[in-house]
């Protein structure tokens, strides 16, 4: 089951940077539409992350970045809200559950919505607390 899981996520980055990517004559690739960097994390409980959005030049005018928090748990802050194409915002995620451990963990996504001549919506993922297992490594010698 583990390698399928590997092999969704895997896949589900590749849609999303194809889908909000381009590549440009410099081999480098440059935001079309919408997205977010990372995008997925984990924290602490009580802990802060930053994520950026950032803004394609296929907007119109200004873009009205938009978010909403999936849980009172999270407090989310989005600077700028208004910004320029191409542009870029910060996310920034405070989680406010008590203690030091939270298990089995809490998994959130939290949708982000761009505005500007057309409608785009992008979501980053947010791990808060859980168990971290570091499997050991066995080297096979000849």
């Amino acid at each position: 089951m583990l390698p399928t899981m590997i092999s969704m996520a895997t896949l589900d980055l590749k849609m999303a940077m194809t889908m909000a990517r381009r590549p440009t004559t410099s081999g480098l690739y440059e935001v079309t539409h919408l997205a977010a960097i990372p995008s997925s994390r984990a924290i602490e409980p009580g802990g802060v992350t930053t994520y950026t959005v950032s803004v394609g030049p296929y907007f119109t005018g200004d873009v009205t970045l938009v978010t909403d928090s999936p849980s009172t748990d999270l407090d989310l802050q989005l600077v700028p809200t208004l910004v320029s194409p191409p542009g870029q915002a910060t996310l920034i995620i405070t989680d406010s559950h008590p203690g030091p451990t939270l298990l089995p963990g809490e998994w959130y996504v939290v949708p982000i919505t761009a505005t500007g001549g057309m409608v785009r919506m992008t979501s980053v993922r947010l791990l808060v607390g859980g168990a971290r297992t570091d499997l050991p490594v066995i080297l096979k010698s000849n």
